[in-house]
């Protein structure tokens, strides 16, 4: 289950009651977008989280932009040291890959590794096909 920046900022103790017993039941929960909105590092320390989805725009700019390779890897120590796995959203190239595993994070999505497709087809691509359609690092 995937919730956002501006649903994490806005969690009412309720909802992170509904949060932690949704984990219980097995539901691992993904902050999204992370790095676009006002989420700092300390949601990390708070949150029930299980994973940190960081924004594509932080991924496509790890080649140039030494600002987003300092988010990206600082947020990936702090989520080591948390137990959170760091996932990089939108990899479409195979440079982005290399960076953003080498910035700490541990699975990847995006076009580099496969389109979107609808369930019944990707059982048809799981079969068919040899290559990972999920790759963790």
């Amino acid at each position: 289950m995937e919730i956002t920046e501006t649903v994490a900022t806005a969690a009412t103790p309720e909802i992170l009651r509904r949060l932690e017993a949704l984990r219980g039941l097995g539901f691992h929960i993904a902050l999204d977008d992370f790095g676009t909105g006002h989420c700092g590092f300390n949601y990390l320390k708070t949150l029930p989280i299980d994973s940190v989805k960081i924004d594509r725009s932080y991924i496509r700019s790890l080649a140039h932009d030494q600002v987003a390779q300092i988010f990206v890897s600082a947020l990936a120590q702090i989520a080591r040291i948390q137990d959170i796995t760091i996932v990089a959203e939108g990899v479409e190239t195979s440079e982005e890959f290399t960076f953003a595993r080498t910035a700490g994070c541990s699975r990847f999505q995006g076009y580099f590794f496969g389109k979107p497709a609808p369930r019944d087809k990707a059982s048809v691509l799981c079969a068919a096909d040899s290559k990972p359609l999920a790759l963790s690092a």
